[in-house]
């Protein structure tokens, strides 16, 4: 599973849009640690760039809540 650069998905209440990440940084991700993305890994697929598909480092940040 891999969500795709501008897929919007729901994560509970919160909708969450799928950003490339420019320099491969976790800080503004809505999963930003470890624990909260190794949880999300079912729903999210990897955001790790030599893990995609795409070879894309991506991020996911709220759209709306």
């Amino acid at each position: 599973m891999e969500r795709k650069v501008g897929e919007k998905f729901k994560d509970g209440d919160n909708l969450i849009k799928v950003y490339k990440s420019e320099d491969g940084s976790c800080t503004q991700c809505f999963y930003g640690d470890e624990s909260n993305c190794t949880k999300a890994l079912g729903l999210v697929g990897y955001c790790a760039a030599e893990m995609r598909d795409d070879d894309e480092n991506v991020l996911f940040k709220i759209v709306k809540k």
